[in-house]
């Protein structure tokens, strides 16, 4: 029997809790600050199995590092050896921003990561090596996703990624979790250029090109989740 608990009530997180039913953790509503976070004793029940890890700084613009390094790695690495003493399944959200860098695109589980030039992938980066390092029961998502409702006036039309609504990722993530799915994930829809995705749904949206620092293409392969989930 699964007893999972999801960390963090972000916009992936309330959608996986939606479909699954499973209870959460909410940084804010039950103070879990998981910068300055000594235990999780208090916060985790006993009888958690399942753990998901919704929780990340996704500034990718920042500059700040501590900020990215204290939650995108050091928390993942307390948290990892959390899991790896009371025998706790890891699921833990990450991104494709890993594979900015990589040789060839799309990119699959077996390429070598390369963060782009920011904080972000690089500690998120890191946060996927420790999992691995210290779990061997862990599943690794690297995902981009997005809200079905659009609200920017534009989109990149020089930006290849695996658009992925985020009810659409949050189905594929259960799926997985019931399928009992180990490993690392490349979690989303077919690659596609942003602009020409978006603009099928509004024909008014105008083309942006990427700012510095924002890698421009995360194109990931698929077939290792398409052939798990019978896709």
């Amino acid at each position: 029997m699964k007893n999972a608990l999801v960390l963090g009530d972000g916009k992936l997180a309330q959608e996986i809790v939606k479909q699954s039913g499973w209870p959460f953790i909410s940084r804010k509503k039950d103070n879990f600050d998981v910068e300055t976070l000594g235990s999780f004793k208090s916060h985790i029940p006993k009888d958690v199995n399942i753990i998901i890890n919704c929780i990340a700084n996704t500034e990718t613009h920042s500059t700040d590092k501590d900020a990215h390094w204290n939650i995108n790695y050091k928390f993942v690495y307390h948290l990892s050896n959390y899991c790896l003493m009371n025998k706790i399944k890891l699921i833990h959200i990450s991104t494709d921003y890993v594979y900015a860098n990589c040789k060839s695109h799309p990119s699959s589980e077996k390429d070598i990561p390369v963060h782009a030039e920011n904080w972000y992938s690089y500690t998120k980066l890191l946060g996927d090596a420790v999992i691995e390092l210290l779990l061997e029961d862990f599943l690794i998502c690297r995902c981009t996703h997005k809200e079905r409702h659009f609200t920017y006036e534009s989109a990149f039309i020089d930006k290849i990624c695996n658009y992925t609504y985020t009810d659409e990722a949050a189905k594929m993530i259960i799926d997985l979790i019931n399928k009992n799915a180990v490993g690392v994930y490349n979690i989303g829809k077919d690659p596609v250029i942003v602009y020409d995705h978006l603009k099928k749904s509004n024909p008014k949206i105008l083309a942006s090109v990427t700012p510095a620092g924002i890698p421009k293409d995360t194109s990931m392969e698929i077939k290792k989740m398409k052939t798990t989930l019978n896709l």
